[in-house]
């Protein structure tokens, strides 16, 4: 694909209103394809479009409805791109099903032709721009190029990737570092890392989470073998491990980490905690799940068995965006042994349940206990421990995107908390809003400070 095709803008300003454009000129040639027929009177024409208004209205007012009430999405955390796309979208097909419902009730000998391949493709053009009107609205690939974005790992299937060599097989980073020279099975370090996807084994928990993600750095490769740290990511809700590759692009972060940095990089898992792509088992212990000893326990046991991670979990660090970010600092709040460091992009300032009530919460959660909520929520566990030293050792990162201004503040508030309670907090805010957009950003920024945290060269 020629560089300067690669680096046409899919998101912004010019790009939406663009996009506007083509979906109105689509819609106004789909409307007059399917509702001016051949003999219709201007007041016939005037009660279709009307028809055709209310009913796009109701239609949207009612899925508008189930996004607030239903999913719980504040109607102000609606992107207006993301309203757009949904309200052309709307239009169109409420079009094409009258303009046929109209071409079937007229008599066979007034009918006109219907024209299937002009109106397909101008459905198609409307619900085309819908879709890239959508991707405005949540950043999902910013440019042309990233639909088709350049190497950054290769794909290794589970079956093909050496196995584990245990502590008599590896050394400490430092160690290894001071080597001259490392063994490679084809003879000279991978100019890539791997990633490779595979289930997590759940012993203590039993959790049923979907399969992992695992990047490995070139430097996971050599003999002997280096004790890399961890950075565990999760997703938020709707979410899939895969979307941290895919569209937050974590795989090009510790690509050009290792790149500068003799193929040394943290390990990058991408685990599963919610269970299912719109699953919210509140990051909790609870009787629907045990998603913080999956986290706490499984999850690292695992990867210090499986990829011979570095044993000392302080130097790991676990982190997400949105519900992931919330399940970070809950992780760490309740068990600062586990992770040295969470990262917390865009998260709420307490878990909730779906519904958004804080009641639903506790009942269904907590057991209906308000103390049990209480000694599981990260901001009442850092006033708790304010002076007794329970997260010195503890580094924590909050970032939001400037026009996510609720989570701004909750951000704020909870990292206030953590600080008074010993843990050292950064705070940051990035172009963007509850977006992909600045969630690369984010973990861009934060995964220097990551393999830092974790004793790698900065």
């Amino acid at each position: 694909m020629p560089d300067f095709l690669r680096s046409v803008p899919l998101v912004g300003t010019q790009a939406t209103v663009v996009f506007l454009i083509v979906g109105l000129i689509c819609l106004l040639a789909l409307s007059r394809q399917m509702l001016w027929r051949p003999g219709t009177t201007r007041r016939r024409r005037l009660t279709v479009l009307c028809t055709v208004a209310a009913v796009t209205v109701i239609v949207c007012a009612a899925l508008l409805v189930y996004v607030v009430v239903g999913i719980d999405v504040g109607l102000s955390e609606i992107p207006p791109a993301a309203l757009a796309g949904g309200v052309l979208t709307v239009v169109a097909v409420v079009t094409v099903v009258t303009g046929f419902v109209g071409w079937m009730r007229q008599d066979r000998g007034t009918r006109g032709t219907l024209r299937p391949v002009r109106s397909s493709v101008l459905v198609g053009g409307v619900l085309l721009t819908s879709v890239l009107l959508f991707n405005v609205a949540f950043n999902l690939y910013p440019e042309v190029g990233s639909l088709r974005p350049g190497k950054a790992y290769e794909e290794t299937d589970a079956s093909d990737l050496p196995r584990a060599v245990g502590s008599d097989g590896t050394v400490s980073v430092t160690d290894w570092q001071d080597q001259d020279e490392h063994t490679y099975q084809g003879g000279t370090q991978p100019k890539y890392g791997s990633v490779v996807t595979m289930p997590v084994p759940t012993p203590a928990s039993g959790f049923a989470a979907r399969d992992a993600q695992v990047y490995l750095p070139p430097a996971w490769f050599s003999e002997p073998r280096p004790a890399l740290p961890v950075l565990v990511l999760m997703a938020g809700i709707p979410g899939a491990p895969s979307q941290w590759f895919d569209s937050g692009r974590v795989g090009d972060v510790a690509h050009r980490y290792q790149r500068t940095h003799g193929g040394l990089s943290p390990v990058v898992a991408v685990v599963d905690a919610t269970g299912s792509t719109w699953g919210n088992p509140v990051c909790t212990d609870s009787p629907t799940a045990k998603v913080q000893t999956f986290l706490s326990k499984d999850v690292p046991s695992w990867l210090i068995g499986r990829f011979d991670a570095d044993p000392d979990q302080s130097h790991w660090a676990i982190g997400g965006l949105s519900y992931g970010g919330t399940c970070a600092l809950q992780v760490v709040a309740n068990a600062p042994e586990a992770y040295g460091m969470f990262l917390d992009f865009s998260g709420e300032r307490r878990p909730t349940a779906a519904d958004g009530s804080h009641e639903t919460t506790v009942r269904e959660f907590y057991g209906g206990s308000q103390a049990a909520f209480a000694a599981a929520n990260p901001e009442d566990l850092f006033h708790a421990h304010a002076s007794d030293g329970r997260y010195a050792d503890v580094v924590g990162w909050f970032i939001a995107g400037k026009r996510d201004s609720s989570v701004r503040n909750d951000l704020s508030a909870l990292a206030d908390a953590a600080q008074a309670a010993g843990v050292d907090v950064t705070v940051q805010t990035v172009p963007g809003a509850h977006d992909f957009g600045t969630w690369r950003e984010s973990i861009r920024r934060a995964f220097p400070a990551v393999a830092e945290h974790a004793g790698l060269a900065g």
